[in-house]
C-alpha cells in the first residue's frame, strides 16, 4: 500500500513538471520580424545608443564610427532656416535624455523605416514642452551593412 501511494505521488509530479514545462515553451513570444528588420535594428539602436552616448565633439572625433552607421547618402531633413539650428538625427535643438526603436517596416529588401520614440526626463522637455516625440529613421543597405539615411517628422 506504502509503494502505491509514493507512486502515485511520482507520478503526479512528473505530470506537473512536464504540464510546467509545456506552459513555459507555449508562453514564449515568437519574433514575427522579418530577418532585414531585426538586422536593421541592431544599427538602428547601435548608432543612437552611440550617439546619445557621446559629445558632439567627441562625435567629429569619432567620424570611423559614423561610417559604420551613418549612409555617406544622408542628406539632413532642413526644409527652412530653423531647420539648421536642430539636430540632424533628433530634429530638436533640445537633445533628448534617451530613445526606443519602434516599429519597422520593411520598403524592400534594402530599405527599411523606423518609429524613433524621443524621451526627455521631467524639467528637460522637448522645444514643444513634450516629454516624447517621435521621429522615422530611414535605413538603407549598402555593401557593409544597414545605415542611416534619412530622419523625418511622421505626418
Amino acid at each position: 500500500m506504502l509503494g502505491a501511494k509514493f507512486e502515485n505521488r511520482k507520478a503526479r509530479a512528473l505530470l506537473c513538471l512536464l504540464t510546467l514545462v509545456f506552459w513555459i515553451s507555449a508562453c514564449s513570444i515568437p519574433n514575427l520580424e522579418s530577418a532585414e528588420c531585426t538586422e536593421a535594428r541592431e544599427t538602428a539602436r547601435g548608432f543612437y545608443s552611440w550617439y546619445f552616448g557621446t559629445s558632439a565633439e567627441d562625435r567629429e572625433k569619432q567620424k570611423h564610427v559614423r561610417t559604420r552607421y551613418v549612409s555617406t547618402l544622408f542628406q539632413p531633413n532642413r526644409t527652412g532656416p530653423a531647420d539648421w539650428e536642430k539636430d540632424p538625427f533628433t530634429l530638436t535643438r533640445n537633445f533628448p535624455s534617451t530613445f526606443r526603436i519602434g516599429k519597422c517596416e520593411l520598403e524592400s529588401e534594402k530599405r527599411a523605416e523606423f518609429e524613433v520614440q524621443l524621451l526627455w526626463r521631467p524639467g528637460e522637455l522637448s522645444e514643444d514642452g513634450d516629454a516624447t516625440r517621435t521621429v522615422r529613421l530611414t535605413l538603407i543597405k549598402e555593401e557593409d551593412g544597414w545605415k542611416a539615411f534619412s530622419v523625418y517628422m511622421p505626418e
